[in-house]
């Protein structure tokens, strides 16, 4: 996969490394219990073997993009509930520092455009409770790099 333009360090090789496999399996594991499907209805719909689909699930081996979003439809959840929230703030703060763009941005959290937006605006919006029993919104800034680099 190619590194963006800009993304720099440790950053960049976070971004462009792939998802953890091990969660993303889990995730994908827990999703489809919850639907009731068994692990070969699972790799019917995906068409491929029992053993390759078992693999995916223990984090053996790793989904492909297109196989995350057929997934995620499959199993009646969003692509980005699917994928680590590290990863979703790795990619979401280079994005707000201009180290990528919405195409990019999109690519890294395995979903659409629109949909990469949305997961920007929930990231960065941190819901509080004032002391006086209050509730607000707040939007967080990445100023500093989450790895500790500076601009």
């Amino acid at each position: 996969m190619a590194q963006p333009r800009g993304v720099r360090g440790e950053e960049s090789a976070m971004l462009a490394h792939e998802i953890d496999r091990r969660i993303l399996g889990q995730r994908i594991a827990e999703a489809r219990k919850a639907r009731g499907k068994t692990q070969e209805e699972v790799a019917e719909f995906l068409d491929c073997s029992r053993p390759t689909y078992i693999a995916i699930e223990k984090g053996d081996r790793g989904a492909k993009a297109d196989e995350i979003v057929k997934l995620a439809s499959f199993l009646g959840r969003k692509v980005n509930e699917l994928v680590p929230e590290r990863y979703k703030y790795l990619a979401v703060h280079a994005y707000e520092r201009g180290d990528l763009g919405d195409t990019d941005l999109a690519h890294y959290l395995r979903c659409d455009i629109a949909t990469a937006r949305e997961i920007v605006s929930q990231t960065l919006t941190s819901h509080e409770i004032e002391p006086s029993g209050e509730g607000r919104s707040v939007r967080m800034d990445f100023r500093v790099s989450l790895l500790g680099d500076t601009r």
